[in-house]
């Protein structure tokens, strides 16, 4: 979480070195799902570093899985005034509409872990998150490794639409056929990010 933290503080430094009133600075954040774990974890870090800073208003936006809901909440962000708005692309191609609002407003955009299309990142003025793809590629060679460079598998995947899953996915499979690998994916299923629905879907494939 170090990176978030510097990030979030630097973003915080920035709009006071260029703030001229005396009002908080209002912060937005777009998040898909605070539902999903590690979305939980980023949010509550953000929100634990905001309350270390004087003048600094956080107004958390949770999705709860809808991308209609998530472009109404850029919408809202944008119609409060925020200063900047952070955001997590629940849909990399949906999210476009209301990402254009704040744009068109003049508010900058962070975006966190999941980009949006290409579209979409021609709006935001920054990005902060792993590589997705080097993710994916190292998986196939710890997978690649463990079954002696054959075998079947299944690929439990995050939710459908979001640069996460798709850049991960299609890491793994260059990696197993750079590495000219006997591993067959048999199948991909999406648990959307939620353990519970990981682990039905495993059981269902461990039964079937």
């Amino acid at each position: 979480m170090f990176k978030i933290k510097k990030l979030f503080s630097l973003i915080f430094i920035s709009l006071i070195l260029l703030s001229f009133n005396a009002n908080a600075i209002k912060v937005g954040l777009s998040q898909p799902n605070l539902g999903w774990p590690y979305i939980a974890v980023v949010t509550n870090t953000l929100i634990a570093e905001a309350d270390k800073m004087d003048d600094v208003e956080l107004i958390v936006m949770d999705a709860g899985g809808d991308i209609a809901k998530q472009v109404a909440d850029l919408e809202s962000l944008t119609a409060k005034g925020v200063d900047v708005i952070m955001f997590c692309s629940l849909d990399g191609n949906a999210i476009v509409p209301g990402l254009m609002v704040a744009h068109d407003a003049g508010i900058p955009l962070l975006a966190i872990s999941n980009e949006p299309n290409e579209q979409g990142k021609k709006l935001y003025a920054g990005f902060s998150g792993p590589d997705d793809y080097v993710q994916g590629v190292i998986a196939a060679e710890i997978m690649h490794e463990a079954l002696g460079g054959k075998g079947n598998v299944v690929i439990i995947e995050g939710s459908l639409g979001q640069s996460t899953t798709d850049l991960r996915n299609n890491g793994f499979k260059d990696g197993l056929s750079k590495l000219n690998s006997d591993i067959i994916i048999l199948a991909n299923q999406t648990a959307n990010w939620d353990p519970v629905q990981a682990k039905a879907v495993t059981e269902d494939f461990i039964t079937t």
